[in-house]
Formats: structure tokens, sequence, C-alpha cells
């Protein structure tokens, strides 16, 4: 599965990336939100489906090391994304099969001014 992680400032500008991001194909992508960082990298999180009729549509409760893109993250980047997420912002994290819908997740991260944790 290919993951992208973006950050966002607020809440809502979240929604409105999650609802461009549903109109690819809500069954062939997974969206989750992340909107607290926790002191330690292993602790569990919550990471909330952000719309129903993906693979899976359960909230996950997992450590942040287990999102790659984040796990990979030099010390720097790591406290700038750490700091935004304290501060209102939100992550967004979308997981999909293959590199069918990558051109065109990264293409709405880039007209909403996602920054992006890592490209892998």
């Amino acid at each position: 599965m290919t993951t992208l992680v973006g950050l966002v400032s607020d809440q809502q500008h979240a929604e409105e990336i999650v609802n461009a991001l549903a109109k690819i194909q809500p069954d062939e992508i997974d969206v989750r939100t992340i909107e607290k960082w926790p002191d330690n990298l292993d602790a569990n999180l919550n990471m909330a489906p952000a719309f129903g009729n993906t693979y899976e549509t359960t909230a996950v409760a997992a450590p942040l090391t287990d999102v790659s893109p984040l796990a990979d993250l030099d010390d720097d980047e790591a406290s700038f994304f750490k700091r935004n997420v304290q501060n209102g912002g939100v992550l967004i994290v979308v997981g999909f099969a293959g590199d069918k819908h990558r051109t065109e997740v990264e293409r709405i991260f880039q007209k909403h001014d996602v920054r992006v944790a890592d490209k892998t």
C-alpha cells in the first residue's frame, strides 16, 4: 500500500481536502485524519476514518511509527509537524493500493497547499 501524509492548518481546511479526496473513488482509497500528536512516537493515537465506504472504515489505534512517511521524518521536520498539529493543524493520511490514485491525490494536495511529509 502507498501512503501519503499531508499537514493542513486547521479542521476546516482538512474537511475541504477530505471532500475533494472523496470524489476519487472512496472504495479504493483510505483517508484518515490525525488531530493529536502523542508525546511518545510509539504511543497509540486515533486515526479516524474521514469517510465511510473505504476498505477499512473503523478508527485505528496505532503508533505514529506505523505511518511510514512519519516514521522517516528527520528531527527538524518531525518537530515542525508536531508543533503544527499541537497548534490546531491536522494530518491527513491517504492510503491506496499501488500507484493508481497517486497523481490525483498529489494534485489535490498541491491545489490545497498541503505540506507533504514524504512521497514514498
